[in-house]
């Protein structure tokens, strides 16, 4: 079962989201936000084994996010950081700065 829901994650990934990312998600980054940095990490995240062609396709809008802890316990829980080493510290580091408590 578990192989069923990873094959809709790239599925869904290839057929909708990244479509919609490159015909209709506005260019002007002017808009980023914090807010939306955390929900592109999820999206990224729920892409599964598309993680690495989600996560390079929305990098440019991750900015630090002032509480990541559920993003990198997400990320951790995924095991994606063993299958996408480099995009994960990529990812952490876009999303993680100066912040006084660092997620566990």
């Amino acid at each position: 079962m578990s192989i069923r829901i990873a094959d809709q994650r790239e599925d869904y990934w290839k057929n909708r989201v990244q479509p919609f990312w490159q015909h209709i998600w506005p260019r002007n980054r002017e808009f980023a936000t914090s807010g939306i940095a955390e929900s592109l990490v999820r999206l990224s995240i729920a892409a599964g084994p598309e993680f690495s062609s989600a996560f390079l396709a929305v990098q440019d809008w991750l900015l630090p996010i002032e509480h990541p802890h559920y993003v990198v316990h997400q990320l951790h829980e995924s095991g994606l950081c063993n299958s996408f080493p480099m995009d994960a510290l990529r990812l952490l580091n876009a999303i993680i700065d100066d912040q006084p408590w660092a997620p566990p």
